[in-house]
């Protein structure tokens, strides 16, 4: 195990490092510094942590390929981190868990075949996905849950996966100018939530419906997006009042459009 206590350049090759105690192969004793992997590989036997930092801020994690840990890269009450240029990918939970972190980022990543997520948010507020290539991940590749908040996922490519986007008992997260396209089930989900704004996006071929209101969710905003080509409905609305506007809904297998909940403002939309 390493720990980074200064900025850090690793040497080129391919590391093996096993977490056996649970704090991380590589892990952050110190604030407002860089690991720049240099594009070095470290990989372990499917437990533990590939990089962990706990209570750290300024933290940034740069060129890393991190392979078949438990988790890949976990920020535990981290504030104002950042991964990016990195592959994450093969881990038997998530590529990336924020817990209890804010105004922290995952950006320009590719993320994949993970047996949960490419990303999960638990708590925490002002998070950021953006600009990651995440797919074939055996659940939902970016999860917000249980009172993550304020978040923006933009401008990803989620393919593959169980399902693209779940919002659940989050709030006020920006889904924006992503492509979401040929999930198993739905490209986003809402559920138990409110606030969400989810626009611009491309929201294509999914098994199911594109985006599904449910639980006890309201007050959402759904603007602008294509959605086309899906399984089920473009937009399926189940619970409370949400507005749904010019949005391309055409092409799917049931309709564009159904509303069982009742409030709902629904205008200029194509179908």
């Amino acid at each position: 195990e390493y720990t980074v206590t200064a900025n850090t350049l690793i040497c080129p090759g391919n590391y093996q490092m096993n977490d056996t105690d649970l704090d991380g192969a590589i892990n952050f004793n110190a604030n407002n510094v860089q690991l720049d992997c240099n594009e070095a590989t470290i990989y372990s036997n499917g437990s533990g942590f590939g990089i962990y930092a706990n209570g750290r801020s300024g933290i940034v994690i740069l060129n890393c390929n991190v392979k078949t840990y438990r988790e890949g890269v976990y920020f535990d009450t981290v504030t104002n981190g950042r991964v990016s240029n990195s592959n994450i990918s093969g881990h038997n939970r998530d590529g990336v868990l924020f817990l209890d972190s804010n105004n922290s980022e995952v950006s320009n990543n590719n993320i994949s075949n993970n047996t949960y997520h490419s990303v999960l948010a638990i708590d925490g507020a002002g998070n950021r996905v953006i600009s990651n290539l995440m797919s074939f991940d055996t659940l939902w590749a970016v999860y917000y849950a249980l009172q993550s908040g304020n978040g923006n996922i933009y401008g990803n490519t989620i393919t593959n996966s169980d399902s693209g986007v779940w919002l659940g008992q989050s709030f006020n997260t920006v889904v924006e100018n992503n492509l979401i396209q040929s999930n198993t089930l739905s490209g986003v989900l809402i559920e138990d939530n409110s606030g969400h704004t989810v626009r611009g996006n491309t929201i294509l071929s999914n098994g199911q419906n594109g985006v599904q209101i449910f639980g006890n969710a309201t007050l959402n905003t759904i603007q602008g997006n294509i959605i086309r080509s899906n399984g089920g409905y473009g937009i399926r609305i189940l619970s409370g009042v949400n507005t749904i506007k010019d949005n391309n809904a055409s092409l799917n297998t049931l309709a564009g459009i159904n509303a069982s909940s009742s409030g709902d403002a629904i205008s200029n939309n194509y179908f």
